[in-house]
């Protein structure tokens, strides 16, 4: 192997480590599903009340969430809408960079509201959510919403207008950035449809939070274990469901060292 090309394989196997960087923890999308059916009862969602079980599986011809098997959750029907998903233990790390994200519909006048959070049900007041979408909390303005609680300790609560776009799609999301020391510095985000990734105002740090455990400034709890859908109007959506984290930096280091190594040691040896 020529030493020009053992530089490009190793280039090309180095921006391989380096795309790969967010392991994904969870995913999920609605392609699987019936369509035109209810959510609930299909793939393990469920929820006890009838009467909160709007949201069903549906496509779109046309417009922003328009694509070949593309299926995503709708609410349909007036009332609030309820569906949980069981995630089992979520394998997040503590000390390591994680974000969590969905796809929702954007409309200034704020039509559809709703939200997807990560959940964990105890079956008493000592819940734990990371919550994002589209809310108009008691006392707030109206608008894109992330929320983060636990035992009744609000960590974070935050809205902002949405912003004005011919979009119909917008992705909501929170990157947690660790800082060391069961530290964080928590940023919110949104995207709309075609546009650049935007801050949703400042950075909150978060101290003494370990996910792995689900402990939150001292008080114990557990990881989330469910994703919950929560949405008030007809028309509302939900899509790519998507939680990442990206790996201990030393295990990156390791891997690209041992690539470059593998590489050497194949050129020196064809010379």
């Amino acid at each position: 192997m020529s030493k020009k090309n053992v530089i490009l394989v190793a280039s090309l196997m180095l921006g391989f480590v380096a795309a790969a960087q967010a392991d994904i923890i969870h995913s999920y999308d609605f392609d699987s599903l019936a369509t035109d059916q209810k959510l609930v009862g299909q793939d393990g969602w469920f929820f006890a009340t009838a009467a909160n079980q709007l949201h069903y599986v549906k496509t779109a011809s046309s417009g922003d969430w328009n694509g070949t098997g593309n299926k995503f959750a709708e609410q349909v029907g007036a009332g609030t809408g309820v569906a949980k998903y069981p995630v089992g233990t979520l394998a997040l790390e503590d000390n390591n960079t994680f974000d969590f994200s969905f796809d929702t519909r954007a409309v200034t006048a704020m039509t559809y509201k709703g939200y997807v959070q990560l959940y964990y049900n105890s079956g008493s007041t000592t819940d734990s959510y990371l919550s994002i979408g589209a809310w108009s909390p008691s006392g707030m303005t109206a608008g894109l919403y992330w929320a983060m609680s636990n035992s009744g300790t609000i960590y974070l609560q935050r809205t902002i207008a949405v912003p004005s776009s011919t979009s119909d799609l917008v992705k909501v999301g929170i990157t947690f950035n660790a800082l060391g020391g069961d530290d964080w510095s928590v940023q919110p985000y949104y995207q709309m449809s075609g546009g650049d990734i935007t801050a949703a105002g400042a950075a909150v740090t978060l101290n003494d939070f370990r996910p792995s455990i689900g402990n939150y400034g001292g008080v114990d709890n557990e990881p989330w274990n469910e994703y919950q859908l929560v949405s008030l109007t007809t028309g509302w959506r939900a899509d790519n469901i998507l939680l990442t984290q990206v790996p201990e930096p030393s295990t990156l280091a390791l891997l690209a060292c041992g690539l470059v190594g593998l590489l050497a040691y194949a050129w020196r040896k064809r010379k």
